[in-house]
């Protein structure tokens, strides 16, 4: 949905430029080069369709950041590592003698994924 929304903002701020059209003749077999107004209009295309996808990635880093940040996750604060609340075959997790349970935005960058978590997660992405 996203990408809509960007590709109707580049459309919106698409300018219309007037480019004057060649006379063609029949005997004229020479074909005249394209006006500067032309190619302007191709390079601010371009322009706009980078932006584009610039604003899309930078979009879905967003919204990856922002629901690992909404997830709940347990975490183990003596050895610094969190795991999945729904991964119940993670050995790590039912080994360690206390789990928190924390939000994403809770835990900072002195903790480390699990290993085991991160494959689960990884098999379950589709």
């Amino acid at each position: 949905m996203f990408i809509g929304y960007i590709a109707a903002i580049i459309v919106l701020v698409d300018r219309r430029v007037d480019v004057d059209e060649p006379e063609y003749y029949l005997y004229n077999e020479k074909k005249e080069p394209k006006p500067f107004k032309y190619k302007l209009t191709i390079v601010w295309g371009v322009i706009l369709l980078a932006f584009g996808v610039v604003a899309i990635y930078y979009s879905d880093k967003y919204s990856t950041h922002y629901a690992f940040e909404c997830d709940t996750f347990w975490v183990d604060v003596k050895t610094g590592i969190y795991h999945l609340t729904w991964n119940d075959d993670c050995s790590i997790a039912e080994e360690a003698e206390r789990l928190d349970e924390m939000q994403g935005w809770q835990i900072d960058q002195t903790f480390q994924f699990c290993g085991e978590c991160q494959d689960a997660l990884e098999d379950a992405a589709p």
